[in-house]
């Protein structure tokens, strides 16, 4: 997941340049991450289908803005 998540940091600081790079490095960032995929697997094992649909669209959004 490292290596997936350092490449989309290269093309996201490639897409918005030199004067405004996003560091996804940033203390936070992965933990987001992390705590978003927590919400997927935590709404899926309770059956919540609803909670399981949010925490996915959620998720997919953090990922666009990654490999913009």
């Amino acid at each position: 997941m490292d290596a997936y998540l350092d490449n989309a940091i290269l093309r996201l600081n490639t897409f918005y340049g030199h004067g405004d790079r996003i560091d996804w490095n940033r203390p936070g960032a992965r933990e987001e991450i992390n705590r978003l995929e927590g919400l997927v697997t935590e709404s899926f094992l309770r059956g919540d289908i609803q909670a399981y649909i949010n925490a996915v669209d959620k998720l997919e959004r953090c990922f666009k803005e990654v490999k913009r």
